[in-house]
């Protein structure tokens, strides 16, 4: 497996456990997993993060530890000739608890790092518990994972903040909204929900960002095959306006 399928794979394999292990009540799956596990987003994650609640740092600290160092799951990711080889326990705080981890995978000993992170900052919204999407499990062999994830209103209102929030504006917010739009959802209500003033920097942000940091950010992250379809500057260009156009006006 290639780095990207390296980490996804890590990535759901860890869900599967949680789900077995840990309440599902208590945390909510969020940002770059959630798009890429639920609404096929062809940007894969470095990370994976959650929105966390009702669980004490020590707790949390323990069930996972507990779950990374366990020998079954140790040996699923075997399967695919992934290990761990190294776990640190990043940071544990009452509002983030982080996990960082350095993963090798077959004779390619090449370190492959990612992070497991849980935040207890989450604004509320709304999020539904449903199985990843089968297609991607049915790539990796996996049984049906279920978890709560944020819904595609409720996680568009979280890329618009972020937009808007961020000293640095992120390609990947724009590029996440680009594909929100395309799912459907319906835009102008969900607008209703967003400050003008949150609007309004957001378009500025957009247009801030230009196309090197789109192939930094995002480009990276995509398979070779969607890597040639949006790797053009008029791609991006068409990306940008059209999240612009779609959020003009909108706002309470």
């Amino acid at each position: 497996m290639n780095i990207q399928q390296t980490i996804e794979y890590f990535h759901l394999v860890l869900l599967l456990f949680m789900s077995r292990k840990i309440n599902r009540n208590h945390y909510i799956l969020k940002g770059g997993c959630n798009l890429r596990f639920f609404f096929r987003s062809p940007r894969h994650s470095e990370d994976i993060a959650f929105d966390l609640k009702d669980t004490p740092v020590q707790i949390l600290q323990e069930q996972v530890n507990k779950i990374l160092n366990s020998s079954i799951f140790r040996d699923t990711l075997f399967l695919k000739g992934i290990e761990i080889k190294h776990i640190t326990t990043h940071k544990q705080t009452e509002t983030t608890q982080r996990w960082k981890l350095t993963l090798m995978v077959g004779q390619n000993q090449i370190p492959i790092p990612t992070k497991i992170e849980f935040s207890r900052r989450q604004k509320g919204g709304e999020y539904t518990f449903e199985t990843v999407d089968t297609v991607l499990l049915k790539k990796y062999d996996l049984p049906p994972v279920f978890v709560n994830h944020y819904t595609p209103e409720t996680t568009f209102i979280q890329k618009i903040e972020a937009t808007s929030f961020r000293k640095i504006p992120q390609a990947r917010d724009i590029f996440d909204l680009y594909l929100l739009i395309t799912t459907g959802i319906d835009v102008p209500s969900v607008l209703k929900k967003i400050s003008k003033d949150n609007i309004i920097s957001a378009k500025s942000n957009i247009l801030s960002v230009d196309f090197n940091i789109f192939k930094s950010q995002v480009l990276s992250y995509l398979s070779p095959d969607d890597r040639e379809i949006y790797n053009s500057e008029e791609v991006w260009d068409t990306i940008r306006l059209k999240v612009i156009d779609t959020i003009e006006g909108g706002g309470k």
